[in-house]
C-alpha cells in the first residue's frame, strides 16, 4: 500500500480532525488495521474505552434515575459510594461508621476545594477524565516503542532496550518526530506547514502529562513558562485584578480555555482533543510505507 505523502494525510484528516464532533468517539476494529503495533494499540484502545464508558455512564444513569427523587445527586453524591467496595460487598459488609462517613467527607472537600470544584459530580468526571488521560498517554507510548521496533526490525534485547529508552527518556514531540521519520521526514514536515498547531498541541500533551502527573494537575511556573516558550501553545490573555493573576488561553485549542498559575486545568476537554490526536497518528502510520 503505497501513497503520496500529501494525498495520504489529506485524507486521512478529512476522517479525523480536532473539531468536538463525534469523530473521536467510535469504536475501531483491529481486525482492519495492518500493523502488528497498530493492531495491538487499538486492542488496548477498546478496553480502556469499554472501562472509562461504563463509569461515566453509570455516573450519569445513576443521575437521570435520581433526578425525581434526589436531585443534588451530581452535587452530592450519597457517601456510600465513595466507600471501599470491599466494605459495601454483601458478603462481607460492614456498617458505615460515624469516623469513616466524617473522613470521607473530609477527603472529598479536600479535592473539590484543591481542583477548584463545587460538585462531587464535577470532580468524578475530572478525575476519570484525568485517569483516561494518562492511560491513554501510556499506551500510546507503548504504541509508538512497538511500532519502531516493528518498522527497524529489531529483535535483539540491545536493540530493543536502546527503542525502549529512547521512549522513556524524550517528550512527546521527540517521539513523534521519531516514529514519522521511520517513513518519511517530508511527512512530518507537510504535516506541521498544513496544521500549524500540531506542533504546539503536542508540547501541551507533554506537558500536562508531567503535570497531572508530578502536580496533580495544578498550573504551576514552570508549566506557564514552558507553555509560553516557541512553538508556544500558552497566550496571555488578560489580568485579572480581582485574583491579582495573569491569564492566559491555550493557543492550539478552540475557544477561551483560561489557565493561571495555582489553579487545576481541567482534563475533560483537552481529553476529548487527545483522544482525536492519538487515534489520527496511528491510522495514519498504519501503512508499509508511503
Amino acid at each position: 500500500m503505497k501513497l503520496a505523502s500529501k494525498e495520504y494525510i489529506d485524507t486521512v484528516f478529512t476522517m479525523f480532525d480536532f473539531s468536538l464532533n463525534q469523530k473521536g468517539y467510535r469504536w475501531l476494529d483491529s481486525d482492519k488495521f495492518i500493523l502488528t503495533s497498530s493492531k495491538n494499540f487499538i486492542n488496548s484502545f477498546n478496553q480502556l474505552q469499554l472501562v472509562f464508558n461504563y463509569v461515566s455512564n453509570l455516573s450519569m444513569a445513576e443521575d437521570y434515575r435520581r433526578e425525581y427523587g434526589m436531585t443534588d445527586y451530581g452535587i452530592s453524591i450519597p457517601v456510600e459510594q465513595f466507600r471501599f467496595p470491599f466494605l459495601n460487598n454483601q458478603n462481607c459488609y460492614v456498617p458505615l461508621q460515624h469516623e469513616e462517613e466524617k473522613m470521607i467527607k473530609k477527603v472529598k472537600n479536600i479535592a473539590k476545594m484543591h481542583l477548584n470544584y463545587g460538585k462531587d459530580g464535577s470532580l468524578i468526571d475530572e478525575m476519570n477524565s484525568r485517569f483516561e488521560f494518562l492511560t491513554l498517554y501510556s499506551y500510546f507510548e507503548g504504541f509508538c516503542e512497538e511500532l519502531i521496533n516493528e518498522k527497524s526490525c529489531s529483535k535483539d534485547e540491545d536493540s530493543i532496550k536502546k527503542n525502549g529508552d529512547f521512549i522513556r527518556c524524550n517528550n512527546l514531540l521527540k517521539i513523534v518526530e521519531k516514529i514519522f521519520s521511520l517513513y518519511s521526514s517530508d511527512v512530518l514536515d507537510y504535516l506541521k506547514q498544513k496544521y500549524e498547531f500540531f506542533e504546539k498541541i503536542t508540547r501541551l500533551f507533554y506537558e500536562l502529562r508531567n503535570l497531572y502527573t508530578h502536580r496533580n494537575g495544578i498550573a504551576t511556573t514552570r508549566f506557564i513558562n514552558r507553555g509560553l516558550q516557541e512553538p508556544h501553545f500558552l497566550a496571555e490573555w488578560c489580568f485579572d485584578k480581582q485574583i491579582n493573576k495573569q491569564i492566559y488561553v491555550i493557543d492550539c485549542m478552540t475557544g477561551n480555555y483560561s489557565i493561571y498559575e495555582g489553579r487545576n486545568v481541567n482534563c475533560q476537554l483537552i481529553m476529548a482533543y487527545f483522544r482525536v490526536y492519538v487515534l489520527l497518528i496511528v491510522e495514519l502510520l498504519d501503512i508499509e510505507e508511503f
